[in-house]
């Protein structure tokens, strides 16, 4: 019994370190609030591109430009 749980540990425990780094790049509640509350929306896609997003977002574009890109 003590191998079943020693083999099982292994993938639990890179699972948990995997969703740990995940949960690093998700933006956090007061962020997406400060974003709702903006009333330019060149002022989000600046803070935007201060975030994991920042690959798609093209610096300097209009909120318009994001009818371009396709969705996932």
């Amino acid at each position: 019994m003590t191998a079943s749980l020693t083999t099982e540990q292994i993938p639990w425990g890179f699972v948990c370190g995997r969703i740990n780094v995940l949960e690093t790049r998700l933006l956090g509640h007061d962020f997406l609030a400060a974003l709702a509350a903006q009333p330019r929306t060149e002022e989000v896609l600046r803070q935007l591109q201060e975030t994991p997003l920042q690959e798609f977002l093209v610096p300097g574009s209009a909120w318009q430009d994001w009818s371009r890109f396709p969705s996932r």
